[in-house]
C-alpha cells in the first residue's frame, strides 16, 4: 500500500492522538505529539501509555508531510518544536549526529522493505520509537538502544554482511549471520539488496 493520507486515517489519529490535526487538503499531519513510554529491553517494545516513575513523558509539535519522500519512500517528518536543535546546541554536537537535518526533518531509521499500513501505525511504530529515544537521551543522559550512524554509514551497519559480498558466490546458501538459523537467501538477503541498491542510486558506492 502507497503512503498517503487517507480519509479513515482521520478518524483513527483523531481518536488516538487528540492534539494532532490531518489537513487532506495539504496532505499533512500536525500539531502535538505526547506520549508517556517505557521501553522494555528484554522485548525490545516500548510500551506506550504507562503511568510510571520510570516512564518518559514527553511532547513535541510534529509535522508529517505526505508530499515528500525519505531515502525509504516514507513521509518525511519535521520536529516542529526544536527540541532536537536546542538538545545539539546545548551540548555542542551537530544536529546530524542526532539524526535531524538541519532543515529539522528526521531520519527515523533503516526501513528497506516497509510495508505500509496507515498514518497512525507509523506514527506508534516509527516516529514514537524515534522521539522516545531523543526525549531519553536529552532527560536521562543515555541512549535507551544504541543507534545507527548517520546516512551512509548507518546503511553500511543495517546490513547483515559486509556490502560487497551480498550475493558473492555461496553466500546465499549459508546460514543468515542474524542468528534466524535460516539460509541467507530465505532470509536477510531481500533486505540487504534493498539497502545495497540506496547505497548504489544514492551514495553511488560500488
Amino acid at each position: 500500500m502507497e503512503p498517503k493520507l487517507r480519509e479513515t486515517d482521520v478518524t483513527e489519529i483523531n481518536n488516538t492522538f487528540p492534539y494532532l490535526s490531518c489537513d487532506l487538503n495539504n496532505n499533512k499531519v500536525s500539531g502535538i505529539l505526547g506520549f508517556s513510554c517505557i521501553y522494555e529491553k528484554n522485548s525490545g517494545q516500548l510500551i506506550l501509555n504507562v503511568e510510571s516513575p520510570e516512564a518518559i513523558i514527553d511532547n513535541y509539535e510534529i509535522e508529517i508531510d505526505f508530499n515528500k519522500r525519505d531515502t525509504f519512500g516514507l513521509p518525511v517528518v519535521y520536529e516542529r518544536s526544536h527540541k532536537i536543535e536546542e538538545h545539539a546546541k546545548n551540548f555542542n554536537l551537530p544536529i546530524i549526529d542526532l539524526h535531524c537535518n538541519q532543515d529539522s526533518s528526521c531520519c527515523l531509521g533503516v526501513f528497506p522493505n516497509y510495508q505500509w499500513t496507515s498514518a497512525c501505525d507509523f506514527i506508534i511504530n516509527d516516529i514514537l520509537p524515534y522521539l522516545y529515544w531523543q526525549s531519553h537521551l536529552r532527560l536521562k543522559g543515555k541512549e535507551p538502544w544504541s543507534g545507527l550512524s548517520h546516512g551512509i554509514e548507518g546503511l553500511k551497519e543495517s546490513l547483515t554482511i559486509p556490502f560487497e559480498r551480498i550475493e558473492k558466490g555461496s553466500i546465499r546458501n549459508l546460514l543468515c549471520q542474524c542468528g534466524s538459523g535460516k539460509k541467507y537467501k530465505n532470509c536477510c538477503l531481500k533486505k540487504d539488496r534493498a539497502i545495497k541498491d540506496i547505497l548504489i542510486k544514492k551514495y553511488g558506492c560500488h
